[in-house]
């Protein structure tokens, strides 16, 4: 059979991409006609106010009438083009207009990628074309307010996702691919609750079955441990949304905690769903004091997204200054502190203008003297300063005993060591 003009464009131009600059010359003859047989351009109604993220759209005349094997390799090569933007030496965030547009216009072409595909049947490449342009776009998403026009891109990202469902064998849904179908989710989310549209956020999840999150018996146990903290963190975000998203939550801790004994957990979250954060925090207080007891890493999160909404409780504050109190990590905690304060006291007078919010100063202790008359006099004596020995040094603070021939690890690197450390930080 004669070989198709399409495809034999396509390997011309996979092999001009491979030759860098001394084939752009047959890349723009080549790649011209491709992209137009392939594609047209949107009228101006549907490419108003897109910044190029609707510039163009596949031909459906076109991809109706072709074989799969040919959009296959349209959406290999268009990858192949799109792959090496967004490399480590280009600046960190878009912050000008001219660049944000080329980011989107890359992401444009790579959605065509996925479309083709989706019609082509090739799960694996699907997912490749949706895990390269959220990488495209990820610069974007690291704004605090994420451009809304991305909330187009991800939904139909998200759409072409559900053409596979998961299958006994489970080779789409691999362990990376979960991973990026969280990522992708919690962008839909924030961007759903920073535009109010809770209810379309309600749509999307519906069509996220968890059973494409549950792995295969043969799957890699560490890169399964990474996605089911990805699908717990998705879970917690659910949860803090209310009521109305639980029972996605919910689907997705029973997958994510089914191998896991911690009933504790799920009814937590549960209760952040329903708002009873005091009880949250007593009971997560409770947990993280309990040696006896079997808890789960988030626990803590539990704990601080709680206190962070009830602060101003006497009952969430007790909860709090029993865990900062008692927790096993507090003394190192409290060094690592005590030595960064120390620092930026003798480093600080460097800085042009300082924060004396930061700044704190020794205090005096009243000394109680009698003199001659037998009235009781008050002196003021200031503080003993504690000298902390340097962190490389290896030496224990003054106070503490430490075996011979054995040498105290510096705060930070305990602290390390803890899996509590971050949460226990963010209390403080």
């Amino acid at each position: 059979f004669p070989l198709p003009l399409s495809l034999l464009r396509i390997e011309i131009c996979k092999q001009a991409l491979s030759g860098g600059e001394v084939c752009k010359v047959v890349w723009n003859r080549v790649w011209g006609p491709l992209f137009d047989g392939m594609c047209e351009r949107t009228s101006r109604a549907e490419e108003f106010d897109a910044f190029g993220l609707r510039s163009f759209k596949l031909r459906l005349d076109v991809a109706d009438r072709l074989p799969p094997a040919i959009l296959a390799a349209f959406a290999e090569l268009v990858m192949l083009k799109n792959g090496s933007y967004g490399s480590p030496n280009e600046e960190s965030l878009p912050s000008t207009k001219s660049v944000q547009q080329a980011a989107l216009r890359s992401a444009n072409e790579c959605f065509i990628a996925v479309d083709c595909a989706r019609r082509a049947g090739s799960s694996h490449l699907t997912l490749q074309g949706v895990s390269l342009t959220l990488k495209l776009v990820s610069r974007l998403l690291q704004y605090r307010t994420k451009p809304p026009i991305l909330l187009s891109l991800l939904t139909k990202c998200a759409t072409c996702l559900e053409a596979f469902d998961p299958t006994e064998e489970q080779m789409t849904w691999y362990a990376k691919a979960r991973v990026m179908a969280t990522y992708l989710f919690h962008h839909i989310a924030v961007l759903c609750v920073q535009l109010r549209q809770k209810s379309a956020l309600a749509r999307q999840l519906e069509k996220d079955v968890p059973k494409r999150y549950s792995p295969h018996s043969l799957a890699d146990v560490g890169a399964q441990v990474t996605a089911n903290a990805r699908l717990l963190d998705q879970a917690l975000e659910l949860a803090l949304l209310g009521s109305s998203s639980w029972q996605f939550a919910e689907q997705k801790v029973g997958v994510a905690l089914k191998d896991v004994a911690s009933e504790d957990l799920a009814r937590m979250l549960k209760d952040i769903a329903d708002r009873e954060y005091i009880k949250v925090a007593k009971e997560a207080a409770q947990r993280l004091l309990d040696e006896e007891a079997v808890r789960h890493p988030l626990t803590l999160a539990l704990m601080r997204s709680a206190v962070t909404r009830t602060w101003e409780k006497e009952e969430t504050r007790e909860a709090l200054a029993m865990v900062l109190e008692k927790h096993p990590m507090r003394e190192e905690l409290d060094n690592l502190l005590a030595e960064r304060r120390k620092g930026f006291t003798q480093f600080g007078f460097l800085l042009r203008s300082l924060p004396l919010v930061c700044l704190q100063l020794e205090q005096e202790k009243p000394n109680d003297v009698q003199d001659a008359s037998g009235d009781v006099k008050v002196e003021c004596q200031p503080d003993a300063v504690d000298v902390v020995a340097p962190s490389d040094g290896g030496a224990a603070p003054s106070g503490e005993e430490v075996p011979p021939g054995e040498l105290r690890q510096p705060p930070a690197k305990q602290l390390e060591q803890h899996d509590d450390s971050t949460g226990l930080a963010q209390l403080e």
